[in-house]
């Protein structure tokens, strides 16, 4: 409900209906008056201008039938976050302290250096009630980063309002997942969902000391709603379970696999390039491959089991020699390149932009 502390804005009409069923709680339990209450879920809709109605109340048996369906979008291309970025006015504007409005609004446009992801909501739109859930692929460098979300509501006039946020301090590995604060939100028709990522959220939440760039890929965001499975056009689908699927093996189950992330710089010798992975979630297995438009440099493959950082050494092609020969002639000490990674436990491979450091 629209009621509590910033940023809600304590509607009247709220605040009544929640001390309703406290007094009722209390009576019953504490005073022996009256009957047992309700153990349904109940939920109140944040709507703006101030004085427009929260829609519902809407209940339900349980908080999970509060959202019978699932809004799912999202992108497999990989997006940086870097350190920095952010607008700091559009992070004042949306402050529950600072801001003061909570139904202020800023720029919609994509902040340079966020990772970003859209969906335009068709007629007649949906009713977000509960917990946004993002499950992604990061690559971070430093685990003392910080990766904040925003979840927006784009309005046709191009400005933004705040649905949601939450923070994480990120691991690298495949298929995170985190959630943002729960909430219940219409998405009108002819609006967009925006999900923002950022370095940091401040002045909400101070920003890291040790801020690196994130890599993100294969993000998906997936958003409770109260509309049935097949509702707006078919947008709305069934709930799915929980982290992503597996995918089917044949034969008895062998020990579980796990996924490697770069875990820090990419470095040339004058015969491999060394790449520092770190595995979770069991051993780890795939391919690499380094490029530079349309040349191979190096290739190579992993084995390694969870734990510390290892790196991985990939064999230069000739190719690859004479390219790094030439420009280690020319004075320079990198290049940007493309690193493909092909990892047996991720869904699909993912192509990181870096910056190769060659060694004399």
């Amino acid at each position: 409900m629209d009621d509590g502390h910033a940023r809600s804005q304590n509607k009247p009409a709220d605040e009544a209906l929640f001390l309703q069923h406290e007094n009722a709680w209390f009576d019953h339990y504490l005073k022996g008056v009256g009957p047992a209450p309700s153990s349904s879920a109940e939920a109140l809709t944040t709507t703006c201008p101030k004085a427009a109605a929260s829609e519902g109340p809407f209940e339900a048996a349980s908080w999970d039938q509060l959202s019978p369906g699932e809004v799912r979008f999202g992108s497999a291309a990989a997006q940086t976050v870097l350190p920095g970025a952010g607008d700091p006015s559009i992070g004042a504007t949306f402050d529950p302290i600072a801001g003061k409005d909570p139904c202020a609004t800023a720029s919609g446009a994509d902040q340079p250096g966020a990772a970003n992801y859209r969906l335009a909501v068709p007629a007649p739109g949906f009713t977000l009630l509960g917990s946004p859930t993002v499950i992604a692929d990061l690559g971070v460098a430093n685990a003392d980063s910080e990766l904040a979300a925003r979840l927006l509501d784009v309005g046709p006039d191009g400005k933004e309002r705040l649905v949601a946020r939450g923070l994480l301090r990120p691991r690298s590995g495949s298929g995170v997942v985190f959630q943002l604060h729960p909430q219940g939100y219409r998405f009108a028709g002819g609006h967009t969902v925006k999900l923002e990522l950022l370095p940091s959220d401040a002045p909400y939440a101070r920003p890291s000391n040790a801020q690196t760039p994130i890599t993100v890929s294969n993000l998906e965001l997936r958003l409770p709603v109260r509309e049935q499975p097949g509702a707006v056009g078919g947008l709305v689908k069934t709930p799915a379970p929980p982290g992503r699927a597996a995918a089917p093996q044949a034969g008895p189950a062998g020990p579980s696999t796990g996924a490697a992330g770069l875990a820090g710089r990419l470095r040339a010798t004058r015969k491999a390039v060394r790449a520092p992975l770190r595995c979770s979630g069991g051993p780890c297995s795939g391919n690499l491959l380094v490029s530079r438009g349309k040349l191979t440099l190096a290739r190579g493959s992993y084995s390694l089991t969870a734990g510390p950082t290892r790196a991985a050494k990939l064999r230069l092609t000739r190719s690859g020699r004479k390219a790094l020969a030439k420009r280690r002639r020319s004075g320079k000490r990198s290049l940007p390149i493309r690193l493909r990674l092909e990892d047996a436990g991720r869904p699909a491979p993912i192509d990181l932009a870096r910056r190769l450091r060659l060694r004399g």
